[in-house]
C-alpha cells in the first residue's frame, strides 16, 4: 500500500512537470523592435517643419516646407535608423508681401527648372548612422542619403536631440546643401557663364524642427526597411 502511494505521488509530479514545461506563456510580450535599434518614434507632421533660404545676386528669399511622414529609432540619445519624407507640394515663401510675386516664386521653384514637383512630389532622407559631434557631447552627427528628384547623395548634418518620456525634439540649426549635386543647375555660375545678374547661389540653407512621438512596442516601422 505504501509503495502504491509513493508511485501515485511520483506519477502526479511527472505529469505536473510536463504540463508546466509545455504550457503556453500567456503573459509573454512579443518584441517587435530589436533592442539594438532602440525605441520607435513617429513624426508629428503638424508640429514638424523645414525652413529654407536661397539667394541670388539681387535678392534673398526664405520659406518653409512641411513633412509628409517620418519615423526613426532612438537608442541612448542617438538615432540608430530612420526615414523622413518631405512634401514638396507644401513649399511656400515667407518673405514676399506681394501676392503675385510670392505665387510666381513658389511656382518657379516647383517647376522643372528646380524641383519638378509634379513628377517628384517628395524628397526622402534615409538616415544610416549617427554619433556624437566632435564639438559637443550634446550634439549628434547624422549621416544619411538624401534623394532629390532622381538623384541620391550622401549628406552629414549636426543636430540637437532633446528626449522626454513620450516624445523627442530634434533641432537642425544650420545645414547647407549644394543644389547642383542633385542636378538643380538652373542659373548656376558653376555650370553657366555670362549669366550677369541672373546668377542664383548654388548653396541652399536648411534648418529644421522635428517633433516625434514614442510608439507602442507593438508598432512596427512603416517606412524603415
Amino acid at each position: 500500500m505504501r509503495m502504491w502511494i509513493i508511485f501515485n505521488l511520483l506519477l502526479s509530479f511527472l505529469m505536473i512537470s510536463c504540463k508546466s514545461k509545455h504550457a503556453p506563456q500567456t503573459n509573454t510580450k512579443m518584441e517587435t523592435q530589436p533592442d539594438s535599434l532602440g525605441v520607435l518614434f513617429a513624426l508629428d507632421t503638424s508640429s514638424s517643419i523645414l525652413y529654407w533660404k536661397g539667394s541670388s545676386l539681387l535678392s534673398v528669399h526664405n520659406g518653409l516646407i512641411k513633412f509628409k511622414d517620418g519615423e526613426f529609432f532612438l537608442h541612448e540619445n542617438k538615432i540608430t535608423k530612420g526615414k523622413f519624407i518631405i512634401d514638396m507640394s507644401s513649399l511656400s515663401n515667407l518673405d514676399l508681401d506681394n501676392v503675385e510675386e510670392k505665387k510666381e516664386l513658389e511656382q518657379h521653384l516647383k517647376n522643372p527648372d528646380f524641383f519638378s514637383v509634379d513628377s517628384f512630389p517628395y524628397i526622402e532622407f534615409s538616415l544610416q548612422e549617427t554619433g556624437f559631434s566632435s564639438d559637443s557631447i550634446h550634439k549628434s552627427l547624422v549621416r544619411g542619403d538624401l534623394k532629390i528628384k532622381d538623384k541620391t547623395q550622401p549628406i552629414e548634418l549636426v543636430c540637437s536631440i532633446i528626449p522626454s518620456q513620450q516624445s523627442v525634439m530634434i533641432s537642425v540649426p544650420g545645414l547647407v546643401l549644394d543644389r547642383t549635386k542633385w542636378g538643380l543647375i538652373y542659373s548656376s555660375k558653376s555650370w553657366f557663364s555670362n549669366l550677369g545678374d541672373h546668377v542664383i547661389d548654388d548653396e541652399i540653407g536648411i534648418s529644421m524642427k522635428i517633433i516625434a512621438k514614442r510608439q507602442a512596442i507593438e508598432k512596427l516601422p512603416r517606412l524603415i526597411p
